[in-house]
């Protein structure tokens, strides 16, 4: 992940995440759609695990309905704001790992004979 020095591209990480106004649904917005939908089809098998199910998805939907909302004020406080890290005081991050953890069997210790 970048880190930003710039408030300018915080804002707009975070608009771009949780804007739908652009003609195509963000990030956020699709897992809204997916959650709500997962709600739905829980809800549509008509047992008592489904309904359990179906609650908790629409629990879920609200809440990323609510995120959303979060994320679009802070990101419209941020863009309204002019601020630059100096270089010691930008955050750090560890870079992802892209190698896959091993599959392999650990080697079996050596057996001592007497």
């Amino acid at each position: 992940m970048n880190v930003a020095g710039h408030s300018g591209d915080v804002a707009e990480a975070l608009l771009t995440a949780a804007d739908n106004t652009t003609g195509a649904p963000g990030p956020l917005e699709r897992l809204g759609e997916l959650v709500r939908t997962a709600g739905q089809f829980a809800n549509a098998l008509e047992t008592r695990q489904g309904g359990r199910s179906a609650v908790r998805l629409n629990f879920l939907a609200r809440q990323l309905g609510a995120l959303r909302r979060e994320l679009l004020d802070a990101g419209e406080e941020l863009s309204s704001a002019v601020g630059v890290l100096p270089p010691h005081r930008a955050p750090t991050s560890a870079a992802p790992t892209t190698t896959p953890p091993s599959t392999a069997a650990p080697a079996a210790a050596p057996v001592h004979h007497r």
